[in-house]
């Protein structure tokens, strides 16, 4: 299955979009070819209230941890872009494999960034970069 990527942002909730717009600036910022998974979850680590932070915390592991970790990986990516970066393909992928589960597993109507982790850890293309 594949959906189209305009469908998909706009079924993420106010707190993914915006992390995802963050994301692509981020990706702009370092000079960066491609919008990752790496820049998403840097994005959403910056709004302290997303479930993905509270996830985090409630685990024991330190979002200042996951920054670093985070940080690290995207300083090896490859840089001198100065035109607009596109997403990877993981982003599309990760973002459907989320709506399945928001919209069949919790019947919710948006994605959150608790649907993003879980389809991060749970579809096996995309649990391999994780």
């Amino acid at each position: 299955m594949s959906i189209n990527l305009k469908t998909l942002i706009s079924k993420l909730d106010d707190t993914c979009r915006q992390a995802a717009e963050r994301a692509a600036n981020l990706c702009m910022a370092r000079g960066n070819y491609e919008v990752d998974l790496e820049h998403l979850f840097l994005a959403l680590l910056e709004q302290p209230q997303s479930d993905f932070v509270l996830i985090a915390r409630r685990s024991g592991i330190a979002p200042e941890a996951l920054e670093r970790d985070l940080n690290d990986e995207v300083g090896q990516f490859k840089t001198g872009n100065a035109r607009t970066p596109v997403f990877s393909q993981h982003i599309p992928a990760l973002f459907e494999h989320a709506w399945l589960i928001a919209s069949l597993d919790s019947e919710t109507t948006r994605i959150r960034s608790g649907h993003l982790l879980l389809a991060l850890l749970t579809e096996p293309d995309l649990a391999q970069l994780a």
